[in-house]
């Protein structure tokens, strides 16, 4: 384990390039992951949200985290012909490092396994998500999940290039404010 991970109150100067770039890609992530929880939520395919028990937000919020992650390693292996392979290694492990403990997902990489091969995550991501509510798999809001759910992936593939590419000054700013709120958020707990 890095010990600069480890720390309470890490200067974003004690990050490589690539590592600041990890958690850039993070954020944006973590926004996908909220914007598809609110996608859901308001198309109602979840459900009232007033009904909804926290562990099943909880639990539907991990899976949408735990397919974006997935998406979110791919693309940054994929990502760029320039990048190299260290550079991607060295920011797949920030993103896995970061979105296993802000979503609380245990063994995070073994539950990304589940994604390999299988040709259409998102639908297979929303299934999930169905199977957390209960519901016997209505087609139609198969359908209008994995369409939500998936479009997104373009707005995530767009914003990881964005984030690769960010002068290394704003890298250091982002990381500034991440790692305020994460110090903030281990207080509280």
């Amino acid at each position: 384990m890095k010990e600069k991970f480890k720390k309470i109150n890490p200067s974003p100067k004690e990050f490589s390039f690539f590592e600041k770039a990890g958690i850039c890609i993070v954020v944006y992530s973590n926004k996908i992951v909220m914007k598809i929880m609110k996608e859901l939520l308001e198309a109602n395919l979840l459900g009232e949200k007033e009904k909804l028990p926290k562990e099943k937000q909880t639990k539907i919020l991990q899976e949408i985290a735990i397919y974006i992650c997935f998406e979110t390693l791919i693309q940054v292996q994929q990502y760029e012909k320039g990048l190299s392979k260290d550079a991607a290694d060295e920011i797949s492990y920030v993103v896995l490092y970061y979105f296993a403990r802000i979503f609380h997902i245990e063994n995070l990489p073994e539950k990304l396994k589940e994604y390999n091969g299988i040709e259409n995550t998102g639908e297979h991501a929303s299934r999930k998500i169905l199977r957390v509510l209960s519901n016997i798999v209505d087609g139609f809001d198969l359908i209008d999940m994995t369409i939500r759910i998936t479009t997104m992936n373009i707005i995530l593939f767009e914003g990881i290039g964005r984030m690769i590419r960010l002068p290394e000054k704003i890298m250091e700013e982002i990381v500034k404010g991440f790692l305020i709120s994460v110090s903030s958020f281990r207080k509280q707990n």
